[in-house]
C-alpha cells in the first residue's frame, strides 16, 4: 500500500516470486506457462502495480521443461510485466541449464539467484558462486543471519528472548540451535570481541 501511490516508482525495486507449489491439480502447481501467467497477474493485483522489477522462480521444477518456463518468463519481460527475471534455490547446474536454455532459445536470462547463504551454510561456495561469477549473475542471499541465530541474541542453555522469531515460532530456529552451531557462534563472538 505504501508503494502504490509512491510518485517516484522508478526509484524503488520491487521483487516477488512465483512458487513451484504443492497444490493439487494440473494448473495449480509447477512452473508451467499457465501457472506463471496466473501468478504474475495475482501478484500484480495484490501489489496494485503494473510491473515488478525482479520476478524470481521460487525453486526448481523438475516436472516442467526448462524451455517452457524460460519462454513464459521471457514473454513477461517482453510484455513489460516484469523487468528482470531470477531464480531461488537453484544448484549451480540448474542455473547453468537455465542460462544455456535462454541462450539457445534467444530468451532473456536470469540476472540473479537467491540461495541460502550465511556463515553456517556455505555450500554455495563450491559450485553456485563460481557459476555466478562466470556468468555475471547477482546473488541475493536468504537467511543471511541464520534466522537471527548469528545476531548473538540466542545463547546456549538460555531461554529465547520473548520478542524474537525464535520464541514466537520456536521450530523456525531448531535447525540452527545445535551444539555444533553454538560452538561456531561462540567462536565468532570471541573473535569479534
Amino acid at each position: 500500500r505504501a508503494l502504490r501511490d509512491f510518485a517516484r516508482r522508478d526509484e524503488i525495486v520491487v521483487a516477488t516470486k512465483v512458487r513451484h507449489g504443492n497444490r493439487r491439480g494440473p494448473n495449480l502447481s509447477g512452473l508451467s506457462r499457465k501457472t506463471i501467467f496466473q501468478e504474475i497477474d495475482a501478484s500484480l493485483g495484490r501489489l496494485g502495480m503494473d510491473y515488478v522489477d525482479l520476478y524470481q522462480i521460487h525453486r526448481w521444477d523438475p516436472n516442467t521443461p526448462m524451455e517452457e518456463t524460460m519462454s513464459a518468463l521471457n514473454d513477461l519481460v517482453t510484455e513489460g510485466l516484469v523487468r528482470y527475471i531470477g531464480c531461488s534455490g537453484y544448484a549451480g547446474w540448474q542455473l547453468v541449464e537455465a542460462l544455456w536454455t535462454s541462450k539457445a532459445q534467444h530468451l532473456n536470462p536470469y540476472v540473479s539467484v537467491q540461495p541460502e547463504y550465511n556463515m553456517l551454510s556455505r555450500s554455495i561456495e563450491k559450485e553456485l558462486i563460481p557459476a555466478c561469477q562466470k556468468y555475471d549473475i547477482g546473488i541475493i542471499p536468504y537467511w543471511p543471519l541464520a534466522g537471527g541465530f548469528l545476531t548473538g541474541k540466542y545463547k546456549r542453555g538460555v531461554a529465547r528472548p520473548d520478542d524474537t522469531r525464535g520464541s514466537k515460532r520456536p521450530g523456525s530456529l531448531d535447525r540452527w540451535t545445535t551444539d555444533a552451531n553454538f560452538d561456531v557462534l561462540e567462536a565468532l563472538e570471541a573473535f569479534a570481541t
